[in-house]
């Protein structure tokens, strides 16, 4: 099953650019995910098992580094096509 999960992540840290690009990076580093990022959230499509994989294994890979940071995911089953645009 497919889905699309949106995910913004505020860490508590004044490095907090830093820490958002490294969690990104951890996303990146799955090939079979497709990943959009915008100024306000990420946007997972993929696989539903692998797409929540991969988000669960970047996210215990920040913890593990020892950084605060909320993180607020929103799931929708389903393909959504990320390169819609407003009167399209």
């Amino acid at each position: 099953m497919k889905t699309t999960i949106e995910i913004s992540m505020y860490p508590l840290c004044e490095d907090y650019e830093k820490q958002i690009l490294q969690f990104l990076g951890y996303l990146h580093e799955v090939d079979q995910i497709e990943i959009k990022v915008n100024a306000m959230s990420t946007q997972v499509v993929g696989d539903f098992d692998l797409a929540f994989d991969a988000i669960q294994c970047s996210i215990k890979r920040v913890y593990e580094n020892g950084v605060k940071a909320s993180f607020v995911v929103k799931v929708l089953e389903g393909k959504l096509d990320l390169g819609y645009k407003y009167g399209n």
